[in-house]
């Protein structure tokens, strides 16, 4: 994992490089677990699932369970997920950041 890119209630991600298919991906690693941690993911997994191909939808690459090492740091075993990398970050921080989309610019974003 080159770079932490985030993180949030119940996950943190990084860039990372894929080297078997020579690109740049997210690793969303999830945090101890409990219950609440493992539906998240479990809602991932299925999301990933279905495949879905989106302009506005990240590609899932892969989905596990492994004991991870950050930084030569043991991080145990944990749930993740390795997606495409949003280069441009999260759209709720957009939104947020510039108060908000009308609802035209929103209707062309989300169609």
């Amino acid at each position: 994992m080159e770079k932490k890119l985030g993180s949030g209630a119940f996950a943190t991600a990084y860039e990372a490089r894929d080297n078997e298919n020579n690109r740049q991906v997210c690793v969303k690693v999830f945090k101890e677990d409990d219950d609440d941690v493992e539906k998240s993911f479990m809602v991932e997994l299925e999301a990933g699932k279905l495949q879905m191909t989106h302009h506005n939808v990240l590609k899932i690459f892969g989905v596990g369970r492994n004991n991870l090492i950050d930084a030569g740091n043991d991080l145990g075993e944990r749930y993740f997920v390795v997606t495409e990398v949003c280069a441009n970050g999260e759209l709720f921080e957009f939104v947020t950041g510039t108060g908000g989309f009308s609802e035209e610019i929103a209707r062309t974003i989300f169609s």
